[in-house]
């Protein structure tokens, strides 16, 4: 693991409590070159570090922001996927307005920190791939982009669920999501 990817979820946790007061506005940045580079934004830090070993850049994690809000693009297999940060974690999401809740992998809940234990898992939920057991969860803090939510109801799911869902309860707090072509907004 290369030292970047060691150190990511960290600055995302600074960007994600630092009082807007102690960040002095971002130099400009150019747009990202490729689709790929939506995902992660760099800001540059104009405000004086008070120690040599203070980082200059804090990397935001999250799809490029538009006049039109967060902008998504449609992925190669016509799905859209975003990028969060779950309890400090970094997790990949499928858009599903099909789904209820969110919904984790179990490799993505013990990544959050929320990973339950066998005895929890005592419901199911009829997913597209047939019913599963389900185990209840809940999360402390969800990070998309700019929306910042927190204790966000959430299933772990058994199965062959490949990536995780955002589903209609975190949707439903967005003020809108709209679908253009081969873009996705949500503000």
């Amino acid at each position: 693991m290369e030292t970047w990817q060691m150190l990511l979820p960290i600055l995302l946790q600074i960007a994600a409590i630092a009082q807007p007061a102690a960040i002095a506005q971002p130099a400009a940045v150019p747009a990202p070159v490729s689709a790929e580079q939506g995902a992660i934004t760099a800001a540059a830090l104009t405000a004086e570090a008070s120690t040599a070993s203070a980082p200059q850049r804090l990397v935001l994690f999250g799809p490029p922001l538009t006049p039109q809000g967060s902008e998504v693009r449609r992925a190669a297999d016509g799905l859209f996927y975003v990028m969060a940060i779950v309890n400090g974690a970094p997790i990949k999401f499928l858009v599903d307005t099909g789904a209820t809740i969110v919904v984790l992998t179990p490799e993505d809940a013990r990544r959050a920190g929320v990973a339950p234990d066998e005895t929890h898992y005592s419901s199911s939920a009829e997913t597209a791939n047939g019913r599963t057991a389900m185990a209840r969860v809940t999360l402390n803090e969800m990070i998309v982009g700019t929306k910042h939510t927190q204790a966000i109801d959430a299933a772990v799911v058994q199965g062959n669920l490949p990536v995780s869902l955002l589903g209609q309860n975190w949707l439903a707090q967005l003020n809108s999501i709209t679908i253009s072509g081969d873009r996705l907004h949500f503000q």
